[in-house]
């Protein structure tokens, strides 16, 4: 009787002992997977809470909620500059834009700024561009071809008034290519742009007829 006891228990270790090691082996595979042997990192992003968790790809998958990411781990070669990031894209709640930075000379303080860009780009010279984004916020540029107006991030809408003393077509932003509206005496030109939504950078297009 105690015999079969004593086999019994030792028994019962035995199996104990195989599942802890294999519960340890288990964890040291995941462990080892991340990140994954190529050296990405792969990860889900909460699309309401903003959470980011770490996953193990592709033994587990992000959720209906989540947003699947990866990333390459590497070593910093050296420092990037801030400069770098001038002209990437930034977005938050509301609409898109581009990255601008500024940095004091002196003192080193840096300043960065997310913004949007209304420009106009046109082949051949215009005699004037008008934009604005709202009353207080406007740009003029005469007897030229190019001319740019950054708006503060969240500006909703913005317009663009072109004049020309020879013909011309102009493409607003969402818009058809329109020819230029001529006055009484064919010998200036207009083109307008209302409501420009500033959803990201804008830019109206002007060609020749």
């Amino acid at each position: 009787m105690k015999r079969a006891q004593v086999s019994s228990g030792l028994r019962a270790g035995i199996v104990i002992g195989v599942a802890i090691g294999l519960l340890g082996f288990g964890a040291g595979a995941t462990l080892a997977s991340i990140p994954a042997s190529a050296g990405t990192i792969n990860a889900c992003y909460s699309t309401t809470t903003g959470a980011l968790r770490i996953i193990d790809y592709p033994s587990h998958h992000c959720t209906s909620g989540e947003r699947f990411l990866r990333w390459n781990q590497t070593s910093a070669a050296g420092a990037v500059p801030l400069l770098a990031l001038e002209g990437t894209a930034c977005s938050a709640i509301g609409g898109q834009g581009t990255v601008y930075v500024d940095v004091t000379q002196g003192t080193g303080a840096v300043t960065m700024t997310c913004k949007t860009l209304l420009s106009v780009h046109s082949a051949v010279t215009l005699t004037t561009i008008d934009l604005s984004a709202g009353p207080t916020l406007t740009q003029e540029c005469a007897n030229a071809k190019t001319c740019q107006l950054l708006a503060p991030y969240g500006t909703t809408s913005a317009q663009v008034t072109i004049t020309s003393v020879a013909d011309f077509s102009y493409t607003c932003p969402g818009a058809r290519t329109a020819p230029g509206t001529p006055d009484v005496t064919r010998t200036h030109y207009l083109g307008v742009c209302l409501g420009i939504a500033m959803t990201g950078d804008q830019a109206v297009v002007v060609t020749a007829p």
